[in-house]
């Protein structure tokens, strides 16, 4: 387990605490634990100051280590580049078996480790959303890189705020059923969307409405993203006639870079950016540097139908890939039923098991890809126009 890297949101960047932040730090905590007046008493800032050199110092021996990356992390505002907060992962050791959902799992008579998430913000920052942003990059980082199974954070019973950020990044809130232990009062659980079980994946076959619906959701894209777009294509197995697959529409935007204005201008349509991909997997043999894999994904609007929103940069191979595999598909039928068939049979064996699923298609796509370059070198197979 490697080093924990800076998390980057619109408005917040979650990076490592250094011994400068002290005085700032300190005073945020402080407010944090209901204890203000430790700000200027000499016990409490020595004891600050220790905690704070055991927490940088940390950071590398957790990581040396390849343990969790535990400890708090300072929240910063990116237009000002001031310390207003602090988030981290923390081990919880409680009496989980007392909270309504993890009855059936744990003993009650047991304690257990959870993996918990922890935040603080000033006080004359709060009520803006920091909090609630600051911990969904930490979630997205949990499940999209840890590939942890759950996240929780515990609280009081009168602290609606905490509470309120719980639900806000779609914790389920619950409390403890039984008197004891004191200190265990109320629990946020939240489940990696892949350990939850849900609807088996379903290949359905061709729908000739998909290049339509592929066309009103690009038109909105043309129009925010402007000459930012270098390209809107849609790609993926919904952009080849006849091919069967889920029913979710894939769109690649090409640019020039990732420019932070690509968030200003999709945020309004109700995209939100998926910190925790920032790369398409990297084929077996590929020699070139992983920046030639890097991307940028958004979620769809909850109201819009299934979306896969890729941004890849100009002349990436990530970017080239998808083009060139879309077009070999659409003229090598043969190939194209042969993909049908694997994702049928994927589709049948992984039931609602969509990690497991991708991990063994992508390199089937992988073996597709080594024909389409021939046959690309061989024709001298170009990119077509753009698609909106």
């Amino acid at each position: 387990m490697s080093a924990m890297p800076d998390l980057s949101t619109e408005r917040l960047l979650i990076r490592p605490l250094a011994l400068a932040d002290l005085p700032v730090i300190h005073e945020i905590l402080s407010a944090a634990f209901g204890h203000p007046e430790a700000v200027t008493n000499p016990t409490a800032q020595q004891a600050r100051q220790d905690w704070l050199a055991w927490t940088v110092q940390n950071y590398v021996q957790l990581a040396q280590l390849h343990q969790p990356p535990y400890g708090e992390r300072a929240i910063v505002l990116r237009a000002t580049n001031q310390l207003i907060g602090a988030v981290g992962y923390v081990p919880c050791l409680g009496y989980y078996s007392r909270l309504p959902s993890l009855i059936k799992e744990l003993s009650r008579d047991l304690m257990a480790t959870e993996f918990g998430l922890f935040w603080a913000i000033a006080p004359e920052h709060q009520g803006q959303g920091y909090a609630s942003e600051a911990a969904q990059a930490m979630i997205d980082h949990a499940f999209g890189e840890l590939k942890l199974k759950r996240i929780i954070a515990t609280t009081e019973y009168d602290n609606g705020a905490s509470q309120a950020v719980m639900r806000k990044v779609g914790m389920r809130v619950e409390q403890n059923m039984y008197p004891d232990p004191p200190w265990l009062q109320v629990v946020g659980i939240l489940d990696n969307p892949q350990n939850v079980r849900g609807q088996p994946l379903a290949i359905v076959p061709y729908n000739p409405h998909w290049p339509a619906t592929f066309a009103t959701l690009a038109r909105p894209l043309r129009q925010a993203l402007g000459p930012l777009a270098l390209r809107i294509d849609h790609i993926g197995s919904t952009s080849v006639p006849g091919l069967s697959a889920k029913d979710i529409i894939d769109i690649q935007v090409t640019v020039a870079n990732f420019d932070q204005a690509l968030i200003a201008a999709l945020t309004p349509l109700g995209y939100t950016l998926f910190a925790e991909v920032m790369a398409d997997h990297r084929p077996p043999g590929f020699t070139g540097p992983d920046s030639e894999w890097e991307k940028r994904y958004f979620r769809p609007p909850p109201d819009q139908r299934p979306t896969h929103l890729h941004v890849r940069a100009a002349g990436r191979a990530n970017q080239r890939y998808a083009l060139l595999f879309r077009d070999y598909l659409r003229t090598h039928p043969a190939a194209a039923g042969g993909y049908a068939e694997l994702k049928r049979r994927l589709a049948a064996y992984c039931g609602d098991d969509r990690a497991s699923y991708s991990g063994i298609k992508d390199p089937a796509c992988d073996i597709i890809m080594a024909s389409a370059t021939d046959w690309a070198s061989n024709i001298g197979w170009q990119l077509g126009p753009s698609d909106a």
